[in-house]
């Protein structure tokens, strides 16, 4: 990303993660632009079932979309966090849950404000 390292007081991820090939890239760019917060909103999750790439099926009055997304075993992403340098202060479950073929745990999105640990000396 074209920012300098802790040039954003808060950075948020809103649905995005999700879509992204490389997203552990990402989240760490996010993690170096950040002075100190990070919001994850919207990612979908599963507790139990383990971490794979879907296609998520979207039906309009113009067509038919197909994405592929991640959906994230919930107990990686939070050492992913924490690995990448964030304490986890807040992790929530939103009201927004779907089922995918084949699995029989739902999807659940989630919200996280991580906070930067502060580097060692």
């Amino acid at each position: 990303m074209p920012f300098g390292n802790g040039e954003f007081d808060i950075v948020l991820a809103s649905g995005v993660i999700q879509y992204i090939r490389d997203y552990i890239t990402i989240l760490s760019e996010l993690h170096r632009i950040s002075k100190g917060w990070i919001l994850v909103s919207r990612l979908p999750l599963w507790k139990h079932s383990n971490s794979q790439i879907v296609v998520q099926h979207a039906r309009h009055a113009w067509g038919e979309e197909h994405h592929p997304m991640h959906v994230l075993r919930a107990d990686e992403m939070e050492a992913l966090f924490e690995k990448l340098g964030s304490s986890i202060l807040f992790h929530g479950s939103g009201s927004e849950s779907y089922y995918v073929p084949g699995v029989s745990e739902p999807v659940v999105h989630n919200l996280y404000l991580l906070r930067k640990r502060a580097s060692e000396p």
